[in-house]
């Protein structure tokens, strides 16, 4: 899963960048290096692991990772600020979905490229940059179609017309900001769409970087969040990028005592990964034993056997079944022995759809 980081210039984007993935070097301003990608691994903060090692005690703990990339989606380097470049454009059509950080605090030391804060107007301008990037890559796609119906024929003339005339829905769509998108499709518009990887069709997450006084204000804070999610129509959080960062400096004792005395229960990187793992519907499975206590990043209700592929792809060539038993259950008893007798431990074939917090043993053969 690979998710990209894209904002306005002066947004905090890259700072959450680096509180996400530890990433802390910094890029040289001038040259080739100028508005370069970041690549970075975050980890998926799971309170189970650490749980899970008391008792196994094991020679590793592994969470579960999650790819970020700080893509500009503009060329620094270009008179138009606003326009995506080709480099930008392939890096963002990588992306599953994208994080989108917008600036809500106010810093006279930190001018806002636009004159000034406006959160709404932001949100506007990177969706405008997605939507003329889309529209570049339909048109393309459209010169592609027109040129193969020329030597068309038969039932595949009738195919490439009727993309013909998806393709112009789409463009009509984006051009009157219609969410086309929640339409629905046919199957082979489905497939259609598939093959453009625009990029409006990716899931948005907005984040929205305050400031200390703004996130002392828990009203504040619940009406941004709430507006955002209306603006969007997707998963909205707050962020604050500053202080993130200078707990960074601390132990983890100190940043959690510091973040109770805030009265926030949780860390704005532990909000961003759950909106991460909701958005891209997403859950973990659980592997145990004295070498590793890990977790495994994988689609909600993915099959046993297709599941058994993150750990090895001669676990799904061989699999036999899947010994599975629910994180709460094994808990209860604190010990596989134990919570066999009591017939929690389930045996699962390979179209078991594998749950959050399932514990999985699996057996193969190859």
């Amino acid at each position: 899963m690979q998710i990209g980081l894209i904002g306005l210039s002066s947004s905090g984007k890259t700072t959450i960048f680096r509180c996400l993935t530890g990433v802390t070097q910094t890029l040289r301003k001038t040259g080739l290096d100028r508005g370069k990608t970041e690549v970075g691994m975050a980890k998926v903060e799971d309170p189970r692991l650490d749980e899970l090692a008391k008792i196994f005690r094991p020679k590793k703990i592994i969470p579960a990772e999650i790819t970020y990339f700080d893509i500009p989606i503009s060329d620094p380097t270009a008179t138009d600020q606003l326009t995506v470049s080709g480099q930008y454009l392939n890096q963002l059509q990588l992306a599953d979905a994208f994080v989108q950080v917008i600036r809500a605090f106010e810093d006279p030391r930190i001018p806002h490229p636009e004159g000034g804060v406006n959160p709404n107007r932001d949100i506007e301008i990177i969706r405008g940059e997605l939507v003329l990037s889309d529209l570049l890559i339909l048109e393309k796609r459209s010169d592609k179609v027109k040129e193969s119906l020329k030597s068309s024929k038969g039932a595949e003339r009738d195919r490439i017309m009727k993309e013909q005339v998806f393709l112009e829905k789409l463009k009509q769509g984006l051009e009157d900001k219609v969410p086309y998108l929640e339409e629905s499709l046919s199957s082979e518009e489905t497939r259609f769409i598939a093959n453009y990887n625009l990029l409006a069709t990716k899931p948005m997450i907005t984040v929205v970087n305050v400031d200390d006084s703004q996130l002392e204000n828990a009203i504040e804070i619940n009406l941004t969040k709430k507006h955002i999610q209306e603006l969007t129509g997707q998963s909205g959080v707050v962020f604050n990028a500053k202080l993130e960062a200078d707990l960074m400096q601390l132990s983890q004792t100190e940043q959690q005592e510091f973040r109770e005395s805030l009265g926030l229960p949780y860390s704005c990187l532990h909000q961003l990964t759950k909106a991460t793992l909701d958005i891209m519907d997403m859950c973990t499975f659980l592997t145990v034993g004295s070498d590793e206590v890990r977790a495994w990043l994988i689609t909600n209700n993915q099959s046993a056997v297709s599941a058994a592929r993150k750990i090895h792809s001669d676990i799904e060539r061989g699999f036999i079944r899947a010994e599975v038993i629910g994180y709460d259950d094994f808990m209860s008893h604190r010990s596989m022995t134990a919570a066999k007798k009591q017939g929690l431990v389930r045996s699962e074939g390979k179209s078991y759809p594998v749950k959050d917090g399932d514990i999985i043993n699996y057996l193969f053969n190859v």
